[in-house]
């Protein structure tokens, strides 16, 4: 595997956690908006704000669904063109992306993207 490679998966593998802490701490924010707005009644009626905050929240979700996809993609792919790994060992790590990617894309890194032994260029 190259340097650069190792560098992408590495970056592809944390990207889908990050966003879902981002997703929730906007989540929750806007909750506490629309809230506060409710409570208050001084803004825009309640259903606005709820709307609002709702068109950004989904537009996260959006975006880390197809970036979890991509990842369950990339990985699998890795994970079945292995050789390094057995068969049931790839069974695992497949059903792993599966169902509990985000936690399992960077394990898979650490443990067999990050270790690999990496092809130098040839001159």
């Amino acid at each position: 595997m190259s340097k650069s490679y190792k560098l992408w998966t590495g970056i592809l593998s944390i990207i889908p956690f990050i966003l879902f802490l981002l997703y929730m701490g906007w989540f929750f924010t806007s909750f506490a908006e629309v809230m506060v707005t409710a409570i208050n009644q001084e803004q825009a009626p309640v259903e606005t704000a709820f709307i609002k905050s709702i068109m950004g929240v989904a537009m996260i979700a959006i975006v880390m669904g197809l970036v979890t996809l991509a990842a369950i993609i990339v990985f699998i792919i890795n994970a079945a063109n292995n050789k390094s790994i057995e068969s049931a060992e790839r069974i695992m790590w497949i059903l792993l992306f599966v169902f509990v990617g985000m936690i399992a894309f960077p394990l898979y890194w650490f443990l067999r993207i990050k270790n690999a032994p990496t092809k130098e260029p040839v001159t």
